[in-house]
């Protein structure tokens, strides 16, 4: 087997081998349009004696929102498979060992990943960093408080011809989530380029302030239905971001009144929405999943954790076990003093110890470092557990609209 860069003649096989995996045909995707999603460098494919693909793990250069703002650049990991035949051969770890160390050599302080599958990325340090909620709401039945934010006035769009306002708009919001991951240029060709299985146009709304400027944008599907009323169709919202959550309300709030709509869904809403307290009964907003978004595999310590704000004041020495990449193992000191979180290396003895995956886990404030110890998957005292929860917390909870 010999590890290569992904090349153009390879991006069919790469996506038949891909697809077979996860199980699914593939989509009719415009090849160019998938080509430009990936960046060559930072994808890699496994080939077997046969010179076939074996698998795969494809990338592609990106930005990271902390905790208090900070951006960090990193990669995003979209695509990791192996071919159905060659499951439990070594490929799939012989790719992601080679992808991290690529990563450590170019320099990324993380890599990022959508997990499909729980257990498997804990073992080379991704930990989870947030979560996804998914609802469903029946629109005819939403009543409004008064002072709910609205929209100024709301366009609707069609694939490319809204590219470039919409790349815009999200820009303007990027980095007021933490965990939010950037979406690059790749990633706008192929969202919004046709697919073969689906002749329509892409349809966006695209929320305005008074400027005309995109503060917010859903893309959205409509499904034909009907009930014992007549038309009741089924609305499934399946990207919506905003410059702020009062726009995301705005939004949902036209989203929602759209004719002849019963049922609205979507699986990819902030846990923290503020979307609940604009309604009259919240308790229509029905949660059907709560799933985890952007895992997360620290590389560099000093950049990831040492970037983020913290509202905390206190000292705690933090040994991490990290067996991939000896840069980020070891001791190391997080020092608060209510704004600034400063991290440097440390020759005392650790106060807390933990694995490099929960680590990440801990900078979002997704889970805390006493419920780990109580588990039996970190250790320390009582006293210094604390202290790290109270470095590391967060009031808002870390949320990424970005799948890929």
């Amino acid at each position: 087997m010999r590890i290569v860069n992904l090349s153009r003649d390879r991006l069919a096989e790469m996506e038949q081998v891909f697809c077979e995996a996860l199980g699914f045909l593939p989509t009719g995707e415009d090849p160019a349009a998938l080509w430009a999603y990936f960046d060559t460098d930072r994808s890699w494919l496994a080939l077997d004696d046969d010179d076939r693909v074996a698998g795969l793990a494809s990338g592609f250069g990106t930005r990271l929102a902390l905790p208090g703002g900070q951006l960090v650049s990193g990669g995003g990991v979209p695509w990791v498979a192996v071919r159905v035949d060659r499951h439990g051969s070594g490929v799939g770890r012989a790719l992601m060992e080679h992808q991290v160390a690529d990563a450590v050599g170019r320099g990324d302080a993380f890599l990022a990943l959508n997990s499909s599958q729980y257990p498997i990325y804990g073992r080379y340090g991704y930990g989870p960093t947030g979560r996804w909620w998914s609802i469903s709401i029946d629109a005819r039945r939403v009543g409004w408080h008064d002072d709910a934010p609205a929209a100024e006035r709301v366009t609707v769009g069609h694939g490319p011809e809204v590219r470039e306002r919409l790349a815009d708009g999200y820009e303007r919001g990027f980095g007021a989530w933490p965990g939010e991951i950037a979406r690059h240029a790749g990633h706008w060709t192929r969202r919004l380029a046709p697919r073969a299985e689906n002749k329509g146009r892409v349809l966006w709304a695209l929320s305005e302030d008074t400027s005309g400027a995109v503060v917010a944008a859903a893309h959205y599907t409509v499904e034909a239905h009907f009930d014992e009323t007549g038309f009741a169709n089924r609305l499934k919202v399946d990207d919506l971001f905003g410059v702020d959550e009062a726009s995301q309300v705005a939004l949902w709030r036209w989203l929602l009144a759209r004719h002849l709509v019963g049922e609205v869904t979507c699986s990819r809403v902030d846990p923290g929405s503020a979307l609940p307290e604009a309604l009259h009964d919240p308790r229509l907003l029905v949660t059907t999943d709560l799933g985890d978004t952007t895992w997360l595999r620290i590389l560099d310590i000093a950049r990831v954790v040492g970037n983020r704000s913290t509202l905390a004041t206190g000292a705690v020495v933090v040994r991490v076990l990290d067996s991939l990449v000896a840069s980020v193992g070891g001791s190391w000191r997080f020092s608060g003093d209510g704004e600034r979180l400063v991290v440097e290396r440390s020759d005392d003895a650790p106060d807390v110890t933990l694995g490099v995956d929960l680590l990440a886990s801990l900078v979002f404030a997704h889970g805390s470092a006493r419920r780990f110890a109580a588990a039996g998957r970190v250790s320390g005292s009582s006293a210094a557990l604390e202290t790290l929860d109270r470095l590391l917390a967060w009031p808002r909870p870390a949320w990424s609209s970005h799948m890929f």
